[in-house]
């Protein structure tokens, strides 16, 4: 496969050209490119983008999923095959394309950082009626060096989900199994798929108990290499999802320009709780669906306390699809916005950044593991919530007033419901201890676990596998072996 290194990236900040600069945007690129005859293949972040391009350019071919009659990933591959100058995917149909050599006669134009680069895939190990096959006869795992093996587990009949193995697909393809968007889900050759043990141990079907595992997966350098050249077009490039996938496939890029903070009159206001959670530690307050969904108080208070602060002026707002609750005067956002400039929105001066966000917990286990291994933990938690929220708050944020034309230093007030989200957006704009205004919700905080109850649950996690291993007595070379392996996987896991 051919790569390339001649991926340059534009960091600047949202407002700044990246597109339109008559110099050095991606319109000037797209000119320079049909003035010396080079192909372009510009990337959108959605349609509306797509349709914003076409405007400009008559002559760009456009490709989605508008026309129901046709395959969005055939067309763009007709489209190459006869070598049209300028064409404009999304997203979305750029992550199904596979390598091909095609790629070689164009420049491939990225508008904004790809997101979605890193999935957690839930699998039904159950048949429906067009397909009937059993999972563990096409998919394997692969081992590191100091993995402990399938049946090492099996011997002892527990199977850990802290830590996560090299998925391989084994086997024909059938018709049967062809059916199956799940087996489409776990078969890409764009991506790399990793497992624990727990549900590899669901998919080998010897878990009665289990009708789904879990498969991680992320893209590789198949997905960014072979063309002739790569540039992206994305604000604070390094607090993305692709910036990381980049750094995992050990891909070079560099800046043509880098990320400068916003400035301005900017007030930030954040919920300031503290709480002692069910071990006994002190958290500061963060945002997910389990406290949207079980602790309504929280979401009412918020929303009193932005409703008073802007006084019925107009409020941008971001949240989760699903939450039925509104602020008084309000207009909403998509979680879409890259690139989208509504004049409507640049006169507004309030933002209210609402949406949980917040992955599962073994989806931040994998990336920290499997993504950002040698990161120190702090910086790995700083990192996972620029890559599920606070990128996209400031991508949200970034479509008010402070990015209009006529910004004339007017107060700027930015809300939002996780604390830790609003450190990281301190990263985005120039904001000190001044321009911070800590609030506080009304929330039922959930009574800790008694310390006695807590000590004993934690004994109990925490056994020893020895001690169910010596029960089987006495013990052959073989299980000695394993027995050391196990100390070994110990040692590795305190570490």
């Amino acid at each position: 496969m051919k790569t390339n290194n001649l991926i340059s990236v534009d960091a600047r900040q949202c407002g700044a050209g990246k597109t339109t600069n008559i110099e050095n945007g991606i319109y000037s690129r797209i000119n320079k490119n049909l003035s010396n005859q080079t192909n372009s293949i510009v990337v959108a972040g959605s349609k509306s983008l797509q349709y914003q391009y076409k405007n400009r350019y008559q002559q760009m071919i456009v490709i989605n999923d508008d026309n129901k009659n046709s395959s969005v990933i055939k067309d763009i591959t007709t489209a190459m095959e006869f070598n049209f100058p300028l064409i404009c995917i999304t997203h979305q149909a750029y992550c199904l394309l596979e390598w091909s050599l095609l790629r070689t006669d164009y420049d491939c134009i990225l508008d904004e950082a790809i997101n979605g680069l890193l999935e957690e895939h839930t699998i039904s190990i159950t048949s429906n009626k067009f397909v009937d096959f059993k999972w563990n006869q096409h998919f394997e795992i692969s081992y590191g060096s100091d993995q402990l093996k399938y049946e090492d587990f099996l011997e002892v009949n527990k199977f850990p989900r802290n830590e996560f193995y090299r998925l391989t697909i084994i086997g024909g393809e059938d018709n049967n199994l062809m059916l199956s968007d799940s087996y489409r889900k776990l078969t890409s050759r764009n991506k790399d798929y990793y497992i624990t043990m727990y549900d590899y141990n669901i998919m080998q079907g010897n878990d009665s108990r289990s009708k789904t595992f879990n498969v991680y997966s992320i893209f590789t350098s198949r997905l960014f290499s072979g063309w002739k050249s790569m540039h992206i077009a994305a604000s604070a490039f390094d607090k993305t999802q692709m910036f990381h996938v980049l750094k995992y496939n050990n891909m070079e890029f560099f800046y043509t320009h880098k990320f400068n903070k916003h400035t301005g009159n900017i007030k930030l206001h954040s919920v300031a709780n503290t709480y002692t959670d069910k071990h006994g530690k002190i958290n500061s307050f963060t945002w997910s669906n389990y406290k949207r969904i079980n602790h309504r108080e929280i979401i009412e208070s918020f929303h009193d306390y932005v409703n008073a602060i802007t006084n019925g002026d107009k409020i941008l707002s971001l949240r989760n699809l699903s939450e039925t609750s509104n602020l008084s005067n309000e207009e909403k956002l998509g979680h879409s916005v890259h690139g989208l400039n509504k004049e409507e929105w640049q006169s507004i001066t309030n933002i209210s950044m609402e949406s949980a966000l917040r992955p599962s917990n073994q989806m931040i286990l994998f990336i920290k593991q499997v993504v950002l291994d040698g990161i120190n933990e702090t910086e790995m938690d700083q990192i996972i919530t620029d890559m599920f929220s606070s990128y996209l708050f400031y991508q949200a944020i970034m479509r008010c007033k402070l990015r209009s034309n006529n910004y004339n230093n007017e107060n700027i007030n930015i809300f939002t419901l996780d604390y830790n989200v609003a450190l990281n957006l301190c990263e985005y704009f120039d904001i000190d201890e001044n321009d911070y205004e800590p609030f506080e919700v009304q929330w039922n905080k959930p009574e800790p676990i008694d310390k006695k109850e807590r000590n004993r649950r934690a004994y109990e996690k925490s056994k020893p596998q020895q001690e169910i291993m010596e029960k089987r007595t006495p013990m052959t070379s073989t299980e000695r072996s394993r027995l050391c392996r196990e100390k070994k996987k110990q040692e590795l896991l305190k570490k």
